[in-house]
């Protein structure tokens, strides 16, 4: 009795669609929402945005390494200070009555 190998290449071709397809669906899901949430923090975009952007100046200009650490070290460093522009842009939008409750409530330690 011969034993039956050979496959159809278009039962061959209708299975790989079959298993493959899923997981682009899944990829995408999961870039998608991974773009989502990442663009709900603006001040890290920028940050991430201003990151590359050095990457690119310091492997344009051929910047040595031991400056390229320098240069990374002050705009991480330089984050939080980044960070808190925004939140001030944040709060000159406020009215005073609403700012001075902010203010008394991050600062209520040394109050």
């Amino acid at each position: 009795m011969p034993h039956a190998t050979a496959l159809r290449t278009d039962v061959v071709v209708c299975s790989c669609w079959v298993d493959v397809t899923p997981c682009l669906f899944c990829s995408y899901v999961v870039g998608a929402v991974c773009g989502i949430v990442s663009g709900l923090d603006e001040a890290t975009s920028k940050f991430h945005q201003t990151m590359d952007q050095l990457n690119l100046y310091m492997a344009e200009y051929h910047i040595p390494k031991p400056l390229q650490y320098s240069l990374r070290e002050y705009f991480r460093h330089c984050r939080t200070l980044s960070r808190e522009r925004y939140y001030h842009d944040l709060l000159v939008q406020m009215s005073p009555s609403l700012r001075g409750q902010v203010a008394v409530f991050c600062h209520r330690c040394v109050l």
